[in-house]
């Protein structure tokens, strides 16, 4: 799965238009001109590469996914195609719009680099194809409807439960890791683990952590700033009248976090022991994990 942002101040490549009635939520992509020139060139990669196939596609306001699916050896790499898709949608747009300008000198509609993951589980495919089928009524639904994404409600997760607060759609994201840095890690393995980390950030996936130190702490800043989301697991439960502060307050406005809490509130504040930080990350590691299953009562206090 392919996915590629939009550099800042670039045009819009889609609008999202949806509906809601008794049988659930429509919504898709209406692609701008822009758009549409876009769309083209995905569609043209398998007539270009002969050895490829686009298995699914979607080009929505600020991003585009793609999962391609390669049928035989080559010597052309991955990165090779997307920056000739790249090159080609920007000369289309250029002829097309030649009156477009874009800010801080940028010359492409896309942003540097893009984001692949590669299926390596069974499963794995149908959930990105699903995953991108999907973009266009997340995205309504978190437009339509705001308060989705910042109400407390109970989930069990794995039979056990908790409250959370702030998007829950997060829970079910293809793109999700837990961060967590330990003293025993050796530097290779610090190195290896923040490469997957930048790699989910890179493709606004999720990451998942109660973000104890500071090495984590910086991880978590990274991704608020580049457009990532974040499943924060907290060690107290949320007091009566709960509102985000700081970080989370600005994430909530569009969308990107949600807090995992204790079920009820404590009384008394108590030091963070060791086996409760343990506890959090084996509960980080287990939300990130693509087998999780949930049980969600929306509104609960």
């Amino acid at each position: 799965m392919v996915t590629i942002t939009a550099t800042k101040g670039a045009p819009q490549f889609s609008r999202i238009e949806g509906s809601e009635s008794g049988a659930g939520v429509e919504a898709r992509a209406a692609l701008t001109p822009v758009g549409e020139i876009i769309a083209r060139q995905i569609s043209a990669l398998h007539r270009r590469y002969g050895f490829v196939d686009i298995l699914s596609s979607c080009v929505m306001p600020d991003h585009i996914h793609f999962v391609i699916f390669v049928k035989e050896k080559n010597n052309i790499d991955l990165g090779h195609i997307v920056g000739s898709f790249k090159r080609l949608c920007d000369a289309d747009i250029k002829e097309a719009f030649p009156n477009i300008r874009l800010p801080d000198g940028n010359h492409s509609v896309f942003s540097k680099g893009f984001n692949d993951r590669i299926v390596y589980r069974e499963g794995q495919l149908e959930n990105f194809n699903r995953y991108v089928a999907d973009n266009p009524r997340r995205l309504y639904l978190k437009q339509a409807h705001p308060e989705f994404f910042n109400s407390r409600c109970l989930v069990s997760i794995n039979g056990k439960q908790y409250s959370l607060y702030g998007n829950l759609l997060l829970l079910r994201h293809c793109l999700k890791s837990a961060v967590r840095i330990s003293r025993t890690f050796s530097p290779e393995e610090i190195k290896r683990r923040r490469m997957e980390w930048e790699e989910v950030i890179r493709g606004r996936g999720v990451l998942v952590s109660p973000f104890i130190s500071k090495p984590e702490k910086e991880i978590r800043d990274l991704a608020s700033q580049s457009g990532a989301s974040i499943i924060h697991i907290i060690p107290e439960g949320f007091p009566e009248r709960f509102k985000p502060s700081g970080l989370d307050f600005d994430l909530c406005s569009t969308g990107r976090p949600l807090i995992i809490a204790p079920p009820n509130r404590e009384t008394r504040h108590t030091a963070l022991s060791r086996e409760f930080c343990l506890a959090m990350n084996t509960l980080a590691e287990t939300v990130a994990a693509a087998t999780l299953t949930l049980s969600v009562r929306v509104g609960a206090n």
